[in-house]
């Protein structure tokens, strides 16, 4: 009797599966926008679900707490439903169960294959929902207050920018765990520079927020660049970054088409592609 010969784990998979359409349908709003007639607001807290379930996986797969198994699996179906969408597939609780079966035996089976190919699989729809949920949250106050909140949270960014600047000047390869690391910030800095092309090309169509975000990530990446020393960051900096982005478009427009617009293109082609992260 196999891995999956265990009636609890099968158990678990079957039940969990044929309530998981909420994580297809969160994949179908994370990459498309259809919210399948879900309220964005229910989507909002599917996502946070899952990054809460994201929690107690870590701590069985990384951690080795054994008690947080079932939690573990529940994790995987709901990793598995959201995957069905991205792979264009049509949901069916069936398959669902049948490729977190899959997921659960490569996890306790082969936990280096399961490191290698399966982890930063979900660490890049940890990215996907972490930008979702964010994009789709008004701020608190103001906007300014919004702003200064991606600010305080750049940090992670500013040091993939300092990363990057280590490896150029000391001509030493990234190492595999800031590789891994990297990929979910990468996989980020791809859709928020989507989306801020999507406003650039239509501001009417886009949104402002998307531009904020965008901006802010830039310049926290181009600080770590520029400076090399995570040391450097504080929000207040990016902030200030920021704020010369932002009073370009606003006040010589023109001049932000032309010039500042090319460059940021180019410069977050380059980043996101350079040979280094491979």
């Amino acid at each position: 009797m196999g891995l999956l010969g265990d009636w609890k784990v099968t158990g678990i998979t079957t039940d969990g599966a044929k309530v998981s359409y909420p994580f297809y349908a969160l994949a179908n709003a994370t990459d498309e926008n259809l919210t399948d007639g879900i309220p964005l607001e229910d989507l909002k807290n599917i996502g946070k679900l899952f990054l809460e379930c994201k929690q107690y996986f870590d701590l069985y797969f990384d951690g080795g707490v054994k008690k947080y198994k079932t939690d573990a699996i529940k994790f995987l179906v709901q990793v598995a439903s959201y995957t069905m969408s991205r792979e264009g597939k049509a949901w069916s609780w069936q398959e669902v169960r049948h490729l977190s079966q899959g997921l659960y035996e490569s996890m306790e089976k082969s936990p280096a294959h399961f490191l290698n190919y399966n982890t930063p699989l979900i660490n890049n729809i940890v990215a996907e929902i972490d930008a979702f949920i964010d994009i789709n949250s008004e701020p608190e106050n103001d906007n300014d207050g919004w702003v200064y909140e991606c600010c305080r949270n750049s940090k992670n960014m500013w040091t993939l920018g300092a990363i990057l600047n280590f490896s150029l000047e000391e001509k030493k390869p990234i190492s595999e765990k800031n590789k891994s690391n990297a990929k979910p910030l990468l996989a980020q800095i791809d859709k928020e520079y989507k989306l801020f092309k999507k406003f650039m090309e239509d501001e009417s169509a886009g949104s402002k927020k998307d531009f904020a975000k965008f901006v802010v990530t830039f310049n926290a990446l181009d600080g770590g660049v520029k400076t090399g020393s995570v040391d450097k960051w504080t929000p207040e900096t990016v902030g200030q970054l920021a704020l010369t982005f932002f009073l370009t478009h606003s006040n010589d427009h023109k001049l932000f088409i032309e010039e500042t617009l090319p460059f940021v293109s180019s410069w977050t082609e380059n980043f996101i592609t350079d040979p280094v992260w491979k």
